[in-house]
């Protein structure tokens, strides 16, 4: 899963973070720091989902991602 995982590729970017894993401790910095992308080494997104919801930890990311229109994260 390489490229633009979640996002609008449309959107002007000011601010990056880079991490290794996009864990909820990195997706809250993004969003404490105004971030517009997130650049991570292994993909928010590894294999297929079949629903997005909190119950989750991956589905609390993406959700928390989408809802702050923070939504550029690209594998690297």
């Amino acid at each position: 899963n390489v490229g633009l995982l979640v996002g609008d590729n449309t959107r002007e970017i000011n601010k990056i973070l880079f991490c290794l894993d996009v864990t909820e401790k990195a997706v809250q910095k993004a969003l404490d720091n105004n971030v517009d992308l997130i650049i991570s080494h292994h993909p928010v997104i590894f294999s297929g989902l079949k629903k997005i919801t909190n119950e989750t930890v991956h589905g609390r990311k993406i959700l928390k991602l989408i809802e702050n229109y923070l939504c550029k994260m690209i594998k690297i």
